[in-house]
């Protein structure tokens, strides 16, 4: 049975770094996306590809950003509720 001296005790070091890998990997997907937009994403949308092939592989890079764009979103309401306990509002 858990203990408050266990509470107490507890060492949450490991709780600590992973928080802090996942607010780097959340950091980490706004440059892949800005990445991905400006060096694969632009390149059916600049005009100098045209046809079919283009029109096509410019709506599979869309959503393959809008993937990046997602994952940013999950990412940041999870990083919001590990460092804000429920019920209270982060300090200004």
């Amino acid at each position: 049975m858990l203990t408050y001296q266990d509470v107490i005790a507890v060492n949450l070091k490991s709780l600590t770094t992973t928080a802090k890998d996942w607010d780097d990997m959340a950091d980490g997907l706004e440059g892949l996306e800005a990445l991905y937009r400006n060096q694969v994403e632009s390149v059916a949308n600049d005009g100098s590809w045209v046809g079919v092939s283009a029109g096509a592989a410019s709506s599979q890079f869309t959503g393959t950003r809008k993937q990046y764009a997602d994952a940013q979103v999950e990412a940041v309401p999870s990083r919001r509720s590990c460092a804000t306990p429920r019920g209270s509002s982060p300090a200004s």
